[in-house]
């Protein structure tokens, strides 16, 4: 798995990464604002690729706007993801 970034030359801008447990894979976002770490976690999915979709997701609703790329990574990932499973 990796990091997707909003700005890889601006990190703390905001990231993704998704991640296994034994509760399944959810997505981490992970932003600095004013020197203040920010973590929000998405839900529990069976799939690796259900929680990059939602993360996907997650981005369009809840991002600036004006980084269509971010969401594009991330689908493109979930789509790998269930690819590698099947």
């Amino acid at each position: 798995m990796g990091r997707f970034y909003v700005d890889r030359r601006k990190p703390d801008k905001g990231s993704y990464e998704v991640f296994e447990g034994a509760e399944g894979a959810r997505w981490c976002w992970v932003e600095v604002a004013q020197g203040t770490r920010y973590e929000d976690f998405g839900p529990w999915f069976d799939s690796t690729a259900d929680a990059y979709r939602d993360a996907a997701y997650d981005w369009e609703l809840n991002g600036d706007g004006s980084d269509k790329r971010l969401s594009g990574l991330l689908k493109a990932a979930a789509t790998r993801a269930a690819r590698a499973v099947s």
